[in-house]
């Protein structure tokens, strides 16, 4: 987790960086829901939403192939 959260810090025009950690995110509040911890699972879930909508924002890079 911390590792995606660094890296979209330090690269935060990356559509594929965003969208890639928001997914992340949302699988970690999937977990953390089937465990129980709701209320930790449903700010997992916001930053989810979060990231996703800033992914949406950005144009994917072209890969040039």
């Amino acid at each position: 987790r911390d590792r995606y959260r660094t890296a979209r810090e330090l690269y935060p025009t990356s559509h594929e960086l965003a969208q890639d950690y928001g997914e992340r995110l949302e699988e970690y509040a999937e977990a953390l829901a089937r465990a129980g911890r709701e209320d930790e699972a449903a700010e997992f879930a916001r930053q989810a939403r979060e990231a996703l909508a800033h992914a949406a924002a950005i144009p994917p890079r072209e890969t040039g192939q």
